[in-house]
């Protein structure tokens, strides 16, 4: 019968998991939206590596939670720093981005510059076969990103509140196949997403592609720059409340 009682517990951490992952899964951010523009202009290959530098940078901020960062980003001036370093990085991420054009499938290659055409693609299908770029963009992208840092935060926080007993004494081997489900679900859905974007690749022309891009980029731009104004104003609020006291 106890047996029987902790199957079932079991059984339902694991699906209370998945149902974590599947209700991000369908959160919009700058990580959703970069893993549908890569698969749409180079590709699923490329998405699935950007989506496996986003899991690795989730797993990173579970762990980060699990060791006490809520208690370090509750500190005077921290959680600006934070997002005045992640809206800045993804402001570049954004400019290069907007910057970006398609490498032209369709495009018709004049003879007098062939071999220059050849030499770029041969040189951009050298950077496609290297899966580091992709890898390190999504785990960056996720970093910058501090709703994701904290999304994880008040999820370990608020998990762990149910998986403790009466002595405040943790489930470790449950909280930790909870997250395992939450994080392979995500994984999971952000490979579909790239797939099914990736099959769209099919019906869209070059110029759509670098407009995806551009209007992406704008996204991150302003995204980033709306963090780094919410993180700039409290940091010389505080300067200039303090720094007269110690002139």
């Amino acid at each position: 019968m106890v047996e029987l009682s902790k199957n079932k517990t079991m059984i339902q951490t694991i699906i209370s998991g998945i149902g974590l992952g599947l209700g991000l899964a369908i959160v919009v951010g700058p990580a959703f939206f970069s893993l549908l523009q890569t698969s749409i202009d180079k590709g699923f290959r490329s998405a699935r590596r950007l989506a496996l530098g986003i899991f690795v940078s989730d797993v990173f901020l579970v762990a980060v939670a699990f060791l006490g960062a809520a208690s370090l980003l509750g500190r005077p001036m921290v959680k600006e720093i934070v997002g005045l370093v992640g809206g800045g990085v993804l402001v570049g991420i954004g400019v290069h981005t907007f910057l970006h054009r398609s490498a032209g499938r369709h495009a018709k290659c004049d003879p007098k510059i062939e071999d220059l055409t050849s030499a770029e693609n041969t040189t951009a299908s050298t950077l496609l076969s290297n899966p580091l770029p992709f890898f390190v963009k999504g785990l960056l992208l996720n970093l910058a990103n501090p709703a994701a840092w904290f999304f994880w935060i008040s999820s370990v926080g608020l998990v762990s509140t149910q998986y403790a007993d009466s002595m405040g004494r943790l489930d470790i081997v449950s909280l930790l196949i909870f997250f395992l489900c939450t994080l392979f679900t995500v994984l999971g859905t952000d490979v579909l997403k790239a797939y099914v974007a990736g099959q769209l690749k099919k019906w869209i022309n070059d110029s759509f592609i670098t407009r995806v891009n551009m209007l992406f980029g704008i996204g991150l731009i302003g995204f980033g720059a709306l963090l780094v104004l919410r993180s700039v104003y409290p940091i010389i609020e505080l300067m200039w409340k303090y720094l007269p006291t110690h002139l």
